[in-house]
């Protein structure tokens, strides 16, 4: 592998301190993330992982798309200016990211090599996962449902899904890629989880209490938090999707949604009879549907997309669909009348 694994990155990559000579570079980059994957795995693995285990390029490909990705957030938070990635490094220790507020919630490094011990079974990583994470994950899943925290199948099934899931695909956590704590990230996995625990148990028992879902998903007040993954992958998928659509649906979608326009006059901008206002607003509607499901199954990524989505409407910062909707149609907007 050796710098092959650099080549995808070299057209940015190549501009940053330290790395003239390319060669010199690569080879500097590769001795950190050695360090940082024996230094972390010798936590979690029978044995330190060093570059001669079995499993060792898996650990080195997701450390380097952990860092790789943050490196380049930090250039384009610069302006596109040079960043040395040894000052992105320090961040990322430190919890620091370089995008919102910046807080990672935890040491996204660590987290990219913790995840990917749980995935190759290594049994102290997952012993380690259960001391760490099991209260901390019932305690997210109670707030959708405590029948459910406290089934005493919730935790071994959770686990199972999580680090087996089928042959194909892996468990959920080879989704895990560091663009946030791996705390945070389980936060989302937990609660989706618990609500289709949930939704199992209601279709086996009668309901004997009313369940509002805002209701039972809502976070404390101290959990600010959101999924950046859910919140990166939602905004483009959707951006791709409006900007597939037609002109004239883009406008129609854009001026009832984020300019906020009646009917009345939508018809007026579009030139259109207030009667037909509402019927091409359901097609616009039902084509961006359509478009956004041809996306992922495109992608193959149709189940994260629809976890991403209840995290984003439900989660401990919530967002309508039209919010997100918002923000792709803002994204598009020179190209409304296109």
């Amino acid at each position: 592998m050796d710098l092959e694994l650099f080549e995808p990155e070299r057209g940015w990559l190549a501009r940053q301190p330290s790395m003239n000579p390319w060669d010199g570079g690569c080879q500097a980059v590769l001795r950190q993330m050695e360090r940082w994957i024996g230094d972390y795995s010798r936590r979690y693995c029978e044995t330190t992982v060093d570059p001669t285990a079995n499993g060792y390029g898996r650990y080195l490909c997701r450390l380097w798309s952990c860092w790789s990705y943050h490196w380049r957030m930090a250039a384009e938070s610069a302006g596109n200016r040079t960043v040395d990635g040894r000052h992105v490094a320090e961040r990322l220790v430190s919890g620091q990211g370089f995008s919102g507020k910046g807080d990672l919630g935890g040491d996204v490094l660590h987290d990219t090599v913790l995840a990917q011990a749980l995935l190759l079974g290594e049994r102290q990583a997952i012993a380690h996962f259960e001391d760490a994470y099991r209260a901390v994950l019932l305690k997210q899943m109670r707030r959708v449902s405590p029948a459910v925290a406290d089934d005493p199948q919730t935790w071994p099934r959770f686990l199972d899904k999580l680090l087996v899931g089928c042959p194909d695909p892996p468990g959920k956590i080879a989704r895990y890629q560091g663009r946030s704590g791996l705390r945070h990230w389980l936060g989302t996995v937990a609660r989706c989880f618990a609500v289709d625990m949930l939704r199992e148990l209601r279709s086996a028992t009668p309901p004997t209490e009313e369940y509002r879902p805002t209701d039972a998903l809502a976070p404390a007040l101290d959990e600010t938090a959101m999924s950046r993954e859910c919140l990166e992958l939602w905004q483009g998928i959707l951006r791709k999707a409006v900007g597939s659509l037609r002109a004239e649906q883009r406008l129609l979608l854009c001026l009832v949604f984020e300019q906020g326009l009646p009917g009345k006059q939508v018809a007026q901008v579009l030139r259109i009879h207030p009667g037909t206002v509402s019927r091409q607003r359901q097609a616009a509607e039902d084509a961006l549907r359509e478009e956004v499901e041809r996306i992922s199954e495109e992608r193959g990524r149709r189940e994260s997309y629809q976890d991403c989505l209840r995290e984003l409407l439900h989660g401990p910062e919530r967002m309508s669909f039209a919010q997100l909707l918002i923000e792709a149609l803002r994204e598009t907007k020179g190209d409304v009348r296109a």
